[in-house]
């Protein structure tokens, strides 16, 4: 309302514009593990919790025995901005191998950020 009480027209809303398209959520992180024991033997999945894919990595190793066997974990993202949408890694958070005294599995921290 103005001084003289009258009410005061409601000003319009622009709407984006047409080039942008409506809005989106954010894309949704992923946890990427990949285990290897050689050039024939390979694991690796993808979820969206990480302690889920912190289990599925070690349940990997422990089925390669192998000394030189190791295994890593990432974070991804697809990034759909790009004319070809690929996947954005993160440095690795973790890593894990085989102990070559012990042949016990050995989890490492991953890269510095």
């Amino acid at each position: 309302m103005n001084a003289n009480g009258q009410r005061l027209p409601t000003p319009a809303v622009p709407a984006p514009p047409a080039l942008l398209g409506p809005p989106r959520r954010d894309p949704a992180l992923m946890y990427v593990w990949e285990a290897v024991a050689g050039p024939d033997r390979k694991k690796s999945g993808v979820t969206g919790f990480r302690h889920q894919a912190m289990t599925d990595l070690f349940q990997a190793m422990c089925g390669m025995p192998d000394p030189g066997a190791a295994g890593t974990l990432r974070a991804a993202v697809l990034d759909t901005s790009t004319r070809r949408p690929a996947y954005i890694y993160s440095p690795v958070l973790m890593r894990i191998s085989r102990d070559p005294a012990t042949g016990g599995i050995r989890v490492e921290d991953g890269d510095p950020r």
